[in-house]
């Protein structure tokens, strides 16, 4: 358990995306190593250098799994329609079919099983479980402090259902 906070106080501590949204938010998701963005933003870094470089490449959608996915499609297909990679009937078809894939969202879901915990989220992942236990006791017990710390607990107990 000490090892796993120990992961977590370094992830907490590890360089941040330097890219700086449209509203001038800071991303602040973890850089890659070696990296000053986090992997959507050096991605798409790399994918304009690509494009400078060969402005006549081919032109190619992300999966559509998520909203995130479709909105990121939505934007290929603006920036290859002016950069006149492809025509406007052709960015037609693909901005409809992408309006589909949106209303479809809510029937889809490709999240592996395990992923989920509808029933109780802290059955999920092992950082969901550390997240759940930090809520849950975020200040563990001193030694020699328990029996105070229960007895001051009944107390505050009993004050709140004389105030409430």
């Amino acid at each position: 358990m000490h090892s796993q906070l120990a992961k977590l106080k370094k992830a907490n501590n590890s360089n941040r995306c330097q890219h700086f949204k449209v509203n001038g938010v800071r991303c602040a998701s973890p850089a890659l190593r070696e990296h000053s963005y986090c992997y959507f933003h050096q991605s798409q870094r790399d994918l304009r250098k690509l494009r400078f470089k060969n402005p006549q490449g081919g032109f190619e959608l992300p999966l559509l799994e998520d909203a995130n996915a479709i909105h990121i499609a939505v934007q290929e297909v603006a920036a290859a329609l002016v950069q006149g990679r492809i025509d406007r009937q052709l960015s037609g078809q693909l901005l409809f079919a992408l309006q589909i894939a949106q209303s479809n969202l809510k029937f889809i879901d490709f999240e592996p099983q395990q992923l989920r915990a509808e029933d109780d989220p802290s059955q999920g992942s092992e950082v969901l479980k550390l997240l759940f236990d930090a809520l849950e006791n975020p200040y563990p017990p001193i030694e020699g402090n328990e029996k105070k710390s229960a007895a001051s607990a009944e107390k505050d107990d009993s004050g709140k259902l004389l105030a409430g």
